[in-house]
């Protein structure tokens, strides 16, 4: 018997994650998704945070984010 073959992702994207978000959160997704769909904001808000949190991770504990020079 042959294997199914999976449609293949140009984008290199094979992994996924549920995230529950409260109503007003998926409203400012839904906001922003004007000319990109929630899911590319969503991706972009983690990227963005990640960078964030890699360089200061203080701020999971509350801390400002500082400004890079």
């Amino acid at each position: 018997m042959a294997t199914k073959k999976k449609p293949r992702d140009e984008a290199g994207l094979d992994r996924q994650i549920g995230v529950r978000l409260a109503p007003k959160d998926y409203d400012r997704l839904e906001g922003l998704a004007v000319h990109l769909s929630v899911s590319a904001i969503a991706r972009a808000a983690l990227l963005v945070g990640l960078d964030i949190i890699e360089a200061q991770p203080g701020v999971l504990l509350g801390e400002k984010p500082r400004r890079r020079p």
